[in-house]
């Protein structure tokens, strides 16, 4: 490490005569000037932080008008998802040399247009959003998009208007998981959806087209929920066990749900995936622990991240076109013991 750091601050000239560059450049790479490429870029963050350069962002910030930071509104902070989505988003804003400022709405609209609102106080100059809504209608989300600075969506299911995502086909992931327990032998499937926002409406709108094509009923009383959580989960497929011919197979808003359904299941006696099957969404870090490990569908959070705030980024430095971007990231089936089903 360079002599310098032991009896003064890291200064520009110092990254500058490490790497060869002039000064103006090194400044340059750190504000994410065009005229610098991306290697030299890299090469003059990666520096920056090995020195541990701290600017002094008050005059520079005063002369650009820019902070070089990105705001981001999460519905919960609990768990790995979107944990999983910061993650993204985070490593592909600090290659960029931009710091997130990151807020939790707790899954109400009204804390979640506070933090919004907050977050422009605060000079943003992009914002992601894991929306609490439905995405229905414009309306919801018009304080955002009339806004002067980018924004994009993320994590959740596909708005019904023009505004910027990146995440899961909600629809075709409602389709794989139910269309997997179909194949797998249930013959009785249920559905136990997640609380009234996009995501978890795309997913019971694909659970009934998977019904619809394989010529199957849905029974009354075999949507239950919503729920999001384990308790609920456990609740929803308590009043499943209830009806007049339970199900044997039952597709889970999420992984949360689906392990509260477990719990629930084993506790009356039945057998998973013999008797009953189930599927969940999101490969939580403990789907593969539970009592039986829990066929999920994978949804790559990190990668939604990842395209979202490179997307932003290209919108806020000017490289991209102010147009509508809405990306599906693919994701998998991941079958594991609770949906193999013996067909014999």
């Amino acid at each position: 490490m360079s002599s310098h750091l032991k009896s003064q601050p890291t200064r520009l000239k110092h990254i500058a005569a490490d790497l060869g560059l002039s000064i103006m450049a090194v400044s340059k790479a750190l504000r994410g000037h065009k005229d610098i490429g991306e290697e030299t870029r890299r090469k003059v963050l990666e520096r920056a932080r090995e020195l541990n350069y701290r600017p002094n962002l008050l005059p520079g910030q005063m002369i650009s008008g820019r902070t070089r930071t990105i705001g981001m509104v999460l519905p919960t902070i609990e768990t790995s998802y979107f944990a999983e989505l910061v993650q993204g988003v985070t490593s592909r804003l600090r290659a960029y040399g931009y710091q997130l400022l990151l807020c939790n709405s707790d899954g109400e609209l009204d804390h979640e247009r506070e933090h919004v609102a907050a977050l422009l106080g605060h000079q943003v100059e992009g914002i992601v959003i894991s929306p609490v809504g439905a995405m229905e209608a414009q309306q919801e989300y018009a304080y955002l998009l009339e806004s002067t600075v980018p924004s994009v969506m993320v994590g959740r299911g596909k708005p019904a208007f023009a505004a910027n995502f990146f995440g899961s086909d909600g629809i075709a992931i409602g389709r794989a998981a139910t269309e997997h327990l179909i194949q797998q032998g249930c013959r009785r499937v249920a559905h136990i959806q997640g609380p009234p926002q996009a995501g978890s409406m795309q997913r019971r709108a694909g659970f009934e087209q998977a019904m619809a094509a394989s010529k199957r009923k849905t029974p009354h009383g075999y949507i239950a929920g919503p729920a999001g959580s384990i308790e609920a989960g456990y609740l929803s497929m308590r009043t499943l066990l209830s009806a007049h011919v339970a199900p044997d197979g039952v597709f889970c808003h999420n992984d949360l749900a689906a392990a509260g359904a477990l719990k629930a299941i084993l506790e009356a006696g039945l057998r998973v995936p013999d008797e009953i099957a189930l599927v969940g969404v999101g490969n939580l870090i403990f789907s593969d622990l539970l009592r039986v490990p829990l066929t999920t569908i994978e949804q790559h959070p990190v990668a939604m991240g990842e395209r979202a705030a490179e997307f932003l980024v290209g919108l806020v430095e000017e490289r991209l076109p102010r147009r509508i971007v809405q990306e599906f990231v693919p994701f998998e089936l991941v079958v594991r013991e609770s949906s193999m089903k013996r067909t014999a």
